[in-house]
């Protein structure tokens, strides 16, 4: 009977061990894990104190953590040296300890603690060891002789164990979260140096790239303007430097986000080599873009980062390439439809200056370059390179470079997109080419060949001939064999008889039914375009040539719904929409005298009125004895910053101030954040620093109001609201006519990003056509554009659309 009451005793005191040891083990709150040991213990060996001390290694002493016993918790700061007392020579021992009667050992004696409220007879010690080291003690005290047996001591030494590992994983979680927070406290501190640096960087760079562009706009010699252009391109490249340290910190940081949302991925690619193909036609290079047919428009995925990427790759194959050709292709690897996504390739190669292959394996490190050396020739941080690979990377994909000296390189990348529905993707241009033959008279074969291959995809007959002279032969032959061709295309940029002129004998010889398109560099747009219309030519197309854009031209060719009297029209309403402007009156707060003074010339010179206010407190004093139409606003000012006077001027609080003033805010901040803090403080829109020109007063110029009759109010109010414009536009002012023709414009851009869900260019554009709206009383539209503003900040593609569908059916485009 009495062995099975033992038996049982024991059991459950092994269920508590096991249930405190869970508990003590799960937690790794190193006081928690203190607390519950000392409950342990007490409840284990119904003592009448128990504590735990820990070793100060530092000190050699032992101290006092927790006490709990007859008069509660107690937490105290009682030293004892290491090898003084009962439980010192535990500890430095090693060893557990029970003593019977602590009176008769004179250890006890030694570090007598009268505070404990009661005289200790029995104790049992049990060191906490973890790799040999000592943490601690477990020490219990009982008024009850013999109390203690080995039982107690097994169970005790079984909880220190637990205890050890415990206090173990708790300090070193402990570490691992001061070692995380010091970092992280370390990257926000390297961000926010960053940052400032950028800030104070980009506000002079605001001034000399500005005032060198002003200047470039006065009369000058040719020293003067090389002079003037060496500055602009200088500190264009200091901000572009600038720009790669900021992105290099944000991935350093982990505080890039790669986002996927829809957007047209053959515009995106097209409008890059757009971008840099002035800067490879000044080099006298070739520029091509090639898409293949079966590569999806609309992908979801990161545009701005995509974007990123490959213009930093084709930027350094302009830059290091000085004879030859640059091509950009794009093509599909696969298309999965169980996912539904497809795999793109994209690879940039060049005829450039090559890197050695020893080069190779470090090209992608930070700061590097291929050409490390004091004599190199391209300068440059060595940064792009390693932002291009991390942002891949991030991507799902990696970036791979092949490349030979003095043949050239071939950077390429893999990355998996989303297909969006098919209701979100616009329907592709279709057109049958079937038996139609096409002449193409170009030096280049890569032009060439990539012309043929989008021709061929829609059914053409497509040859190529390499010059002037053999293109005339080949359409007399043609002809000959009662074979002609029906399109021919020429390069305006061809050796021998040039472009030009071979396309004035091709219209001598060849008057009637015959399709003739001149390519054109982007460098010498208006007297090439010129030059087109007085020849007669059919159209042109702008290098590197767009799939769409090409077989736009030859379907319109083939087909023509246009008459040229209205293509005349449609001309002359564009012009008249860029030459009107009226004169503003604006409040600039800033504090920065280099920025006044530029902002203050670019908005004068196109004749606006400027006040300027240089602090927060004194706009506010300024807005409430005077009036202007827009506010262009510094966020980093004194007194009151940027967005404090926002709230202060949409609140309502102050009755002399226009609360629905337009506010335009100018940062040198340049965190997608930042812009996005801007707008939801109330602001309409947002500049980065430096401030360029055309930029500046494109953005003023949506905000821009008009003086127009009350006539032309009520009739502007009924072509806008009740019924199609277009029998209006040749008897209304011409404030009319431009008013109609820039709300075209901006619907087509509104309908693109519509189709790519470009939200943020969604939302700048419907603010622009709500302030248009406004102007000329359009009261049902601007109703319509603020309730498109609102679904395009929510994201609500359903309802942006419905929107735009009743806006276009308002304008009676819909027909």
């Amino acid at each position: 009977m009495l062995q099975n009451q033992a038996l049982y005793i024991l059991t459950q005191r092994l269920m508590t061990l096991l249930e405190l040891s869970s508990i003590i083990n799960s937690s790794l709150n190193i006081n928690e894990i203190k607390k519950r040991t000392v409950e342990a213990a007490d409840k284990l060996v119904n003592s009448t104190v128990s504590s735990l001390l820990l070793v100060d290694h530092k000190s050699n002493e032992l101290y006092f953590d927790l006490v709990t016993g007859e008069n509660g918790d107690i937490n105290q700061t009682i030293r004892l040296k290491l090898d003084k007392g009962i439980a010192g020579w535990s500890a430095s021992k090693q060893k557990p300890v029970i003593v019977n009667n602590v009176h008769q050992d004179s250890r006890f004696f030694e570090v007598v603690d009268t505070r404990c409220g009661f005289e200790a007879i029995n104790m049992i010690v049990i060191p906490v060891i973890s790799k040999g080291i000592t943490l601690g003690v477990i020490q219990c005290l009982n008024k009850i002789h013999g109390h203690y047996d080995e039982q107690d001591r097994e169970l005790l030494t079984i909880l220190a164990n637990q205890i050890a590992v415990a206090i173990e994983n708790a300090s070193l979680y402990n570490e691992l979260i001061m070692a995380k927070t010091a970092a992280e406290a370390g990257n926000k501190s390297k961000s926010e140096f960053l940052a400032n640096v950028s800030h104070e960087i980009r506000t002079p760079l605001n001034a000399i790239i500005g005032m060198a562009d002003l200047a470039l706009d006065t009369p000058l010699n040719e020293e003067q303007i090389d002079f003037l252009k060496i500055i602009s391109e200088s500190s264009i490249s200091l901000l572009n430097i600038i720009n790669s340290i900021l992105d290099f910190s944000k991935i350093e940081s982990g505080k890039i986000d790669i986002e996927e949302i829809p957007f047209d991925l053959h515009s995106l690619v097209y409008n890059i080599c757009e971008a840099h193909s002035i800067a490879a036609h000044r080099k006298w290079l070739e520029l091509f873009c090639h898409i293949k047919k079966d590569v999806p428009i609309i992908v979801k995925g990161d545009p701005v980062k995509l974007r990123q990427i490959i213009s930093n790759l084709v930027d350094n194959a302009v830059k290091f390439t000085e004879n030859g050709e640059i091509v950009v292709k794009v093509e599909q690897i696969n298309l999965s439809s169980e996912d539904n996504s497809t795999t793109v390739k994209f690879s940039i190669s060049d005829t450039g200056i090559g890197i050695a292959e020893e080069n190779l394996s470090y090209i992608f490190n930070s700061f590097t370059q291929a050409d490390g050396s004091k004599t190199r020739k391209y300068g440059g941080t060595g940064l792009g390179l390693t932002i291009c690979k991390k942002i891949i990377s991030l991507m799902g994909g990696d970036l791979s470079v092949h490349s030979e000296i003095k043949k050239g390189s071939t950077f390429y990348f893999e990355l998996k997109f989303k297909i969006p529905d098919k209701s979100e993707i616009p329907p592709e241009i279709n057109i049958n080419l079937s038996g139609i033959n096409i002449l193409i008279i170009c030096g280049v074969d890569t032009n060439c060949s990539i012309l043929s291959e989008i021709l061929g995809d829609y059914g053409a007959v497509v040859s190529h001939i390499g010059g002037g002279e053999e293109g005339l032969a080949e359409l007399k032959r043609a002809i000959a064999l009662n074979k002609p061709y029906k399109i021919v295309i020429l390069d305006s940029r061809m050796s021998g008889l040039g472009g030009f002129r071979t396309a004035e004998q091709i219209i001598e010889i060849f008057r009637s039914g015959l399709g003739l398109f001149m390519l054109l560099d982007k460098n010498h747009r208006n007297e090439d375009i010129t030059k087109c219309r007085e020849i007669g030519l059919s159209g042109f197309i702008h290098k590197p040539v767009r799939r769409s854009v090409l077989i736009s031209a030859i379907s319109e060719f083939l087909s023509p719904k246009i008459s040229s009297n209205q293509k005349l029209i449609q001309r002359q309403l564009d012009t008249d929409s860029k030459n009107i402007t009226t004169g503003m009156r604006i409040l600039l707060v800033e504090d920065d005298i280099n920025s006044q003074r530029l902002i203050n010339r670019i908005l004068q010179k196109h004749k606006h009125s400027v006040f300027i206010a240089e602090n927060g407190l004194k706009a506010l004093e300024v807005l409430q004895t005077d009036t202007f139409d827009l506010i262009l606003l510094d966020i980093t000012i004194p007194l009151m910053d940027g967005i404090e006077l926002t709230s202060q001027i949409r609140s309502g609080d102050h009755k002399k101030i226009n609360k629905d003033i337009p506010i335009i805010a100018i940062s040198a901040h340049v965190q997608k954040d930042d812009q996005r803090f801007c707008i939801d403080a109330g602001m309409n829109d947002y500049i980065v620093k430096p401030v360029i020109q055309k930029d500046l007063i494109e953005r003023v110029e949506r905000f821009r109001k008009k003086t127009i009759t009350s006539k032309n109010n009520t009739i502007c109010e009924k072509v806008v609201d009740n019924t199609v414009f277009s029998d209006y536009v040749f008897t209304q002012s011409p404030e009319l006519i431009a008013f109609i023709a820039e709300i075209k414009i901006i619907l087509e851009k509104i309908k693109f990003a519509i189709s790519s869900r470009d939200y943020l260019m969604l939302e700048s554009l419907t603010i622009k056509l709500r302030g248009l709206a406004e102007n000329f009383n359009a009261k049902e539209l601007s109703n319509d554009t603020f309730k498109l503003v609102l679904s395009c900040r929510n994201k609500d593609n359903i309802k942006v659309l419905n929107i735009y569908n009743r806006i276009v059916k308002r304008l009676g485009l819909d027909k």
